[in-house]
């Protein structure tokens, strides 16, 4: 998607006069992609597991043409952009169904992944240049144990335990 701004400032006198032409051009790329399973080992036995990600780049050129025509002065700067990101999410989960005492006893994991990267290169025609690099990743862990009874027809009692790690990179 290209796109071109120019920017005209007027001063007091012509001689301070600014333009500046920026035209930038960026492509960006998305995937997704998911995958679920879910499976009954017995009547009281079930098991699911699931898994999704996504996948993002953009990648940017700018370029901009500053000059002040009264005093003959011109720089040209360009500044790329490279920036990606990937999350990813899985779950895995284990259901026991006590029929007879009409209770439930579950356990789950999850576990994600969220990263990204962004370089960034900045230079003029005067030679100079700027090189940036930011990124980092979030990991997580999540594990559950719950267990859930009938009482009687108008009651439940629930109890469970939940434990989190995160892990963050940057």
């Amino acid at each position: 998607n290209p796109s071109v701004l120019l920017t005209d400032r007027a001063y007091t006198t012509t001689d301070h006069r600014i333009t500046q032409v920026y035209n930038r051009h960026r492509s960006d790329r998305n995937h997704n992609a998911s995958l679920s399973f879910d499976h009954n080992f017995s009547p009281r036995w079930s098991a699911g597991l699931s898994f999704s990600g996504n996948w993002f780049s953009r990648r940017e050129l700018g370029i901009m043409d500053t000059s002040i025509p009264g005093i003959d002065s011109h720089n040209l700067t360009t500044n790329l952009t490279r920036f990606h990101t990937s999350n990813l999410m899985g779950n895995l989960c284990l259901k026991d169904t006590f029929a007879h005492r009409r209770g439930q006893l579950s356990f789950g994991f999850d576990w994600l992944r969220f990263t990204n990267d962004e370089d960034q290169g900045l230079s003029d025609i005067s030679g100079s240049a700027l090189q940036g690099d930011m990124g980092g990743t979030i990991t997580g862990y999540v594990a559950t144990a719950d267990y859930s009874r009938n009482l009687n027809e108008a009651t439940r009692i629930s109890a469970g335990l939940k434990s989190t790690l995160l892990l963050i990179d940057n």
